[in-house]
């Protein structure tokens, strides 16, 4: 099995990434990528935001920025929710289940 490498990233200053994890993956050891479900539709409550909609309209939209590279970086998992802990894994591609 491939050894786990973190890639350090920095805080960007602004405070305004939501960053969003449904699930581990496990990778088998003849692969180098895997399909995650990152989140789903839905409401939710967590104590920094309260409660949140996720739509299935704003699920599309996520998909079109990361196409559109509307950043203008790479996209990484951080460990643990911090992006000074490094990254889990680089995300390569997004879709939306059915759409």
């Amino acid at each position: 099995m491939q050894k786990p490498r973190h890639i350090l990233l920095s805080d960007d200053g602004h405070g305004k990434r939501v960053r969003l994890l449904a699930g581990v993956a496990s990778i088998p050891d003849d692969k180098r990528t895997s399909w995650v479900t990152l989140t789903r539709e839905g409401s939710f409550t967590d104590p920094r935001y309260g409660r949140f909609e996720i739509t299935r309209d704003m699920l599309l939209a996520m998909v079109r920025n990361f196409d559109t590279k509307v950043l203008g970086v790479d996209i990484f998992l951080d460990v643990n929710h911090r992006p000074g802990d490094g990254a889990a894994a680089k995300i390569l591609k997004l879709s939306v289940e059915g759409g």
